[in-house]
């Protein structure tokens, strides 16, 4: 499946600017800070084994393939009993939070400066410990590219953890715009 990161970064950044979370301008690294407080909740799903069961898959492709305007209350509290705070839920959040970044940066996701460096082994948390490495460099001198981040991130959940990243993107998504502004958070 193409993506079109652009396309997806402009669009999630809309949404959270309709949320809220852009009545103030927020500080950078804030916004990056915010992405790994997701990977730390990554973390802490997988501690606790709070994965997707073969039934939430079953209702997770059954929303996903659903229109969520035929019946939103029902969207929202399926979505947060079958996958809201999973690992699957989480690693959405990471890569929203990522896309959210790059549009409100206007940072170019089309260069293919892809470098897997992440699932060099099998250990979630070592990969998350380098994708949090990943950021920190950005935030320091921009290198390296929230692309290569991104890549990294929806390589080691699917090649760890089996998710379909960009079907639970969309899922959040959609969950996300049934939310209160700013999600019911102060920022």
């Amino acid at each position: 499946m193409e993506i079109d990161y652009n396309k997806l970064a402009t669009e999630v950044h809309a949404e959270n600017v309709k949320k809220g979370f852009y009545d103030k301008e927020p500080e950078r690294s804030m916004t990056l800070l915010l992405v790994v407080s997701e990977l730390m909740e990554m973390i802490e799903a997988d501690r606790i084994d709070n994965k997707i069961t073969a039934s939430g898959k079953i209702i997770a492709n059954k929303l996903f393939n659903g229109n969520v305007d035929d019946c939103p209350p029902l969207f929202k509290e399926v979505f947060k009993k079958s996958i809201k705070d999973t690992i699957e839920d989480e690693a959405a959040d990471v890569i929203i939070r990522l896309l959210d970044y790059a549009g409100w940066q206007g940072i170019d996701l089309t260069h293919k400066e892809d470098v897997n460096i992440c699932a060099a082994s099998e250990d979630l948390a070592e990969n998350i410990w380098v994708i949090i490495t990943l950021i920190n460099e950005h935030r320091i001198n921009n290198k390296p590219s929230i692309y290569s981040i991104l890549r990294n991130c929806d390589y080691a959940f699917r090649i760890i953890l089996n998710i379909d990243t960009w079907k639970h993107v969309e899922l959040k998504r959609k969950y996300n715009a049934l939310r209160p502004q700013k999600n019911g958070k102060k920022y």
